[in-house]
């Protein structure tokens, strides 16, 4: 497999930045846990490698992992097994699978029928759409680090897209099945109307020695 390919997703969203908190994180990942910002991502990709398909994301803060300090997506849950499959393989991502119901600004996602997380929100009529793209972010804060299979997983993705801010209107998460943030404020909602996201080969190395 070429070292430089590249796997283009297309679609919509919604994106929702907090301060991250350890109680947010899984027990066996605390110990890694350093802080900065969290993400809540829904994402309906139109085109990608595996089709269709919708996702429910948590990015949950910035882990110290392989010697480095990057962001790691703690839970994602998709629609998709092909998604799943193609997710873990890659780039380590512990992908789940997940029914959703998705209108234009509500989503609702579900687990053999029981709710996991349930948005609604309404894109700002000011400021007007702009655009946004990763090439002037430093690649350490985007790069991911995923552990996995008793390595660590570095994925560097690229993307673009046209944003504009948001509120959410209402939150509703099971805590045993999604991190809690509907109790918290978004320090920044932004509404996606349209992103290209490219993710590389993931680069791996070994684990930092305890």
């Amino acid at each position: 497999m070429s070292t430089d390919r590249r796997w283009s997703f297309h679609g919509r969203g919604l994106l929702a930045f907090y301060r991250a908190r350890a109680d947010l994180v899984a027990p066996e990942r605390r110990s890694h846990f350093r802080g900065g910002l969290s993400a809540v991502m829904l994402l309906d990709y139109h085109d990608s490698p595996v089709g269709a398909y919708r996702e429910l994301l948590y990015v949950g803060g910035f882990f110290r992992e392989a010697g480095l300090l990057r962001p790691s997506v703690t839970r994602i849950l998709v629609d998709s097994d092909a998604s799943v499959e193609l997710g873990r393989r890659l780039w380590g991502l512990p992908k789940e699978r997940a029914d959703f119901h998705w209108e234009e600004h509500f989503v609702r996602v579900e687990q053999q029928g029981q709710l996991v997380a349930q948005f609604a929100w309404h894109a700002l009529a000011w400021p007007v759409t702009l655009p946004v793209t990763t090439s002037f972010i430093p690649s350490a804060l985007h790069t991911l680090a995923q552990p996995w299979a008793s390595q660590v997983l570095l994925t560097t993705p690229r993307a673009q897209g046209q944003v504009r801010r948001a509120r959410l209107d209402h939150v509703l998460v099971h805590p045993e099945r999604f991190p809690d943030v509907a109790g918290a404020s978004p320090l920044l909602s932004l509404s996606v109307t349209a992103f290209h996201l490219q993710f590389p080969t993931a680069r791996r190395r070994n684990p930092a020695p305890a």
